[in-house]
């Protein structure tokens, strides 16, 4: 029997949003909202200069309209994992510009009906476009 060490492959906890309370307030709060060019996806961002930590926190909401409990949890998952495998490049730039950028990812236009067989690599093209988005925010909202 060979021995193999399974790394864990999961955001850690520091970079999300975790109380009900704090997500709700991004979702709510004034900030800048991105759409995707799908019109799948949309994200709120908040934007915290000079902040104690640097980095991304996010968070996923889901409204209970767009499908039963069981699709809302898929979405949630393949967003998290699809955010997970692309945030590096937002990470290092968040980090070297010293921000904190809050992201609440929130459906606009998918729901159980309109996408009912959804995956991964469908998910992951519209988080890595909302990604060049958020991106080129930032650096507009540098200059």
């Amino acid at each position: 029997m060979s021995s193999y060490s399974i790394e864990k492959r999961k955001l850690s906890k520091h970079t999300k949003l975790k109380s009900k309370k704090l997500k709700i307030d991004k979702i709510f709060q004034p900030g800048k909202i991105i759409f995707s060019t799908d019109k799948k996806l949309k994200v709120r961002t908040n934007l915290r200069r000079n902040a104690g930590d640097c980095g991304i926190k996010f968070s996923v909401a889901i409204s209970k309209k767009a499908g039963n409990a069981v699709w809302r949890n898929r979405i949630k998952r393949l967003i998290r994992e699809a955010h997970r495998l692309n945030n590096k490049e937002l990470l290092n730039y968040c980090i070297a510009n010293n921000v904190l950028l809050e992201v609440v990812f929130t459906s606009h236009v998918i729901n159980e009906i309109n996408a009912n067989r959804i995956s991964l690599k469908g998910i992951e093209s519209t988080i890595l476009d909302l990604h060049a988005r958020i991106k080129s925010e930032l650096t507009g909202a540098f200059l």
